[in-house]
Order: C-alpha cells, then structure tokens, then sequence
C-alpha cells in the first residue's frame, strides 16, 4: 500500500505537465520502509523531481506519519504514448483465454 501511495505521490508531483496523450507508468522502486505506522493514522508522502533521462522520470520520495519518517527512497516513471499503451493492454486482454 505503502508503495501505491508513493506511485500516487510522484503522480501529483507532475500532474498537468505532461504533452497531451502522454501518461506515465511505474518502471522501477528502490525504497527503504523504515518504520510501522498503527492503524488509523495519517500518513504524508511527498515526491520531488530529481532527474529527467530521456522518457525516464525519477523522484525523490519520502514517507512520514508524524512521529518519524516510514519511507525513503526513489521511484522512477516512464512517460509514454497513452493510446499506443492502451492498445496494447486491450490486445493483450482479448488474447487471454
């Protein structure tokens, strides 16, 4: 869940700035869950830009639920074509039998 929420958080970070018919896609986590958080409370991930490599989008992310810091690390984002990307999810969702 942890993880969701950083994808999440890196998504916001760029939300608005991509070309029209682009979108980006989870490519790679190197992350440290540093520490457990009880059940019910808040948490705040925040993502920062750290590097742009061609199609490749790699953040700085870090987790917090108010008392210590639960997560660190980076996540990276492949910018791709949003149509040629979902022809392919449905191409490969008629093939399963």
């Amino acid at each position: 869940m942890l993880l969701w929420l950083a994808e999440l958080a890196c998504m916001r970070a760029i939300e608005g700035t991509l070309e029209e018919g682009r979108m980006t896609l989870g490519f790679a986590h190197d992350v440290q869950h540093l520490a457990p958080t009880p059940l019910g409370w808040t948490i705040r991930l925040e993502a920062a830009l750290e590097k742009i490599d061609g199609k490749l989008l790699t953040f700085l992310i870090e987790g917090n639920d108010g008392s210590e810091r639960i997560l660190a690390g980076r996540h990276t984002r492949a910018i791709v074509d949003r149509d040629r990307f979902l022809s392919r999810f449905e191409e490969k969702s008629c093939s399963h039998v």
